[in-house]
Parts: structure tokens; C-alpha cells; sequence
């Protein structure tokens, strides 16, 4: 819910981007001399559109199956039976899955973003 105004705000970004490129293109266009060239125009268009739904839906579909991806990986990383810890080159921890934070007998949250030796 938290990033519904952040995506709005990049769709209506997009929208602006894409009114400015259009005019700018629209200097270089040349326009329908006759009722077949507007009517090839339309079509072109149409089928355009088609193929950027099309394209959309491949995104949402591959969007969906990364989530599903990273929800799978998460689950496998948080409940492994043995302690997991990501760390960074400065051996600070990244991640500290549920097993390793009971090894140590600390809360994952008080154990992120601080360096291993501490612990």
C-alpha cells in the first residue's frame, strides 16, 4: 500500500517523459496525405498497442514468478536448520537467518547491519 503513490508518481513521470518525446517527434512527422494513409496509420497503431499489452503482460507474468522465486528462496534461507549468515566484505551481517540468530541467542533484527566479531 505504501508504494502505490510512488508507482503513480512514476507512471505520471512516464506519461510526461513520453508527451515530450512525442513533441519533439512531431516536428520530423509527416502526417496522413489521404483517408488510406490514416487509415494504414490506425491499424499501425492498433497492432502497436496490442504489442505493448502483450509485452505488459509478459512483464506482470515474469514479475509474479520472480516473487514467487524470492518468497521460495527466503523460506528456504530463514528456516534452514542450520545458522546462515550473510556477510558483507567488511564482515558486517547482511542477513542472519532464524537458526543462526538461536545459535547466538540474539534477535535477527538487533543482529543486522553490525559486525559479525561483535557477536
Amino acid at each position: 500500500m505504501g508504494k502505490e503513490p510512488e508507482i503513480a508518481t512514476e507512471i505520471l513521470d512516464l506519461r510526461s517523459r513520453a508527451e515530450e518525446e512525442f513533441k519533439a517527434k512531431m516536428a520530423d512527422m509527416d502526417f496522413p496525405r489521404s483517408e488510406e494513409d490514416m487509415v494504414r496509420l490506425v491499424h499501425d497503431l492498433q497492432v502497436h498497442q496490442i504489442e505493448l499489452e502483450m509485452q505488459n503482460e509478459d512483464l506482470r507474468r515474469s514479475e509474479e514468478e520472480l516473487k514467487a522465486s524470492r518468497d521460495r528462496y527466503s523460506l528456504l534461507y530463514d528456516f534452514a536448520p542450520m545458522g546462515y549468515f550473510t556477510l558483507d566484505r567488511d564482515e558486517v551481517i547482511q542477513a542472519v537467518n532464524l537458526t543462526g540468530a538461536a545459535l547466538l541467542g540474539r534477535e535477527r533484527s538487533r543482529m543486522v547491519k553490525r559486525p559479525f566479531i561483535n557477536f
